[in-house]
């Protein structure tokens, strides 16, 4: 649950900084993906490991 709160507490600023490197490129979306992973990366990573282990948790 604690990951999820961080994820979605980083993902406006995520979405911020991925909409602000847009414009330096010449390649908009992947500027945008790398913009939005530079600061969500590691939460994202975390929360789909902690959901990975809650579900194989629930399944058995």
């Amino acid at each position: 649950m604690t990951n999820f709160l961080i994820f979605c507490a980083t993902s406006p600023l995520g979405l911020f900084i991925g909409v602000m490197a847009t414009d330096s490129g010449e390649f908009p979306v992947v500027s945008f993906i790398l913009g939005f992973l530079f600061i969500t990366g590691l939460p994202l990573l975390f929360f789909i490991w902690s959901l990975r282990d809650f579900l194989i948790l629930h399944k058995k």
